[in-house]
């Protein structure tokens, strides 16, 4: 049985993967000084009834690191 923690998790990523690529950190080469990252967040409910679960919101906040 998949736990409830791991199923909001993929709840929020699979939303996630359906938003369209403007945001989203980009691939860069392995030469590349710079790293982008994204802190994704959801409030995730749960019909307690039928186990089902909805995504209320999605957050997300694309950051880029310089490397030394």
């Amino acid at each position: 049985m998949v736990s409830l923690a791991d199923r909001v998790a993929q709840c929020v990523i699979d939303r996630y993967l359906k938003l369209p690529k403007r945001g989203k950190p980009t691939a860069k080469g392995t030469d590349s000084v710079k790293e982008e990252w994204t802190v994704l967040a959801g409030f995730v409910i749960e019909d307690t009834g039928t186990n089902e679960l909805d995504l209320a919101d999605l957050a997300t906040l694309s950051m880029t690191a310089m490397l030394k």
